[in-house]
């Protein structure tokens, strides 16, 4: 049971950073991308959802072993769901910010016009930390 559990956590967080990466490619959000490329973004992506999700009920039989007999219950499946899509956003966070930590994107010179998750367009995520805080200590 403990087995089906972490795989079933992986899966989950395999498939999220895969779903988030297409998301922050279409919305633009240049700074949550682990590739430049576009073309790569897509084909990474698509492949770790479809790998997550057929080796999660495709592989070894699965299905009619574990999960239709002693599989997990509704709450175990919300908790562990959840935690891999909240380590999944943690992951992206992280990577992306420290590779891209060197990148030009295109616009770096102000941030006075965007405002919020729009930020993410032109910066990863630790710089505009790292800009906050540098910025409040300007004010003192």
């Amino acid at each position: 049971m403990i087995s089906l559990t972490l795989e079933y956590l992986f899966f989950v967080f395999v498939a999220a950073c895969g779903i988030i990466q297409l998301s922050v490619l279409y919305g633009g959000l240049k700074g949550l991308l682990f590739f430049r490329s576009s073309i790569l973004t897509i084909i990474v992506s698509l492949i770790a959802i479809l790998i997550s999700y057929g080796l999660f009920f495709g592989w070894d039989n699965r299905m009619d072993e574990y999960i239709m007999h002693t599989g997990l219950e509704g709450a175990q499946q919300l908790y562990f769901s959840t935690l891999g899509i909240l380590l999944a956003v943690l992951f992206t966070i992280s990577l992306s910010s420290i590779l891209n930590r060197h990148a030009a994107f295109t616009k770096l010179t102000s941030d006075e016009d965007e405002e919020g998750i729009e930020k993410l367009r032109h910066r990863t995520y630790f710089q505009i930390i790292k800009r906050s805080f540098m910025s409040r200590q300007r004010e003192k």
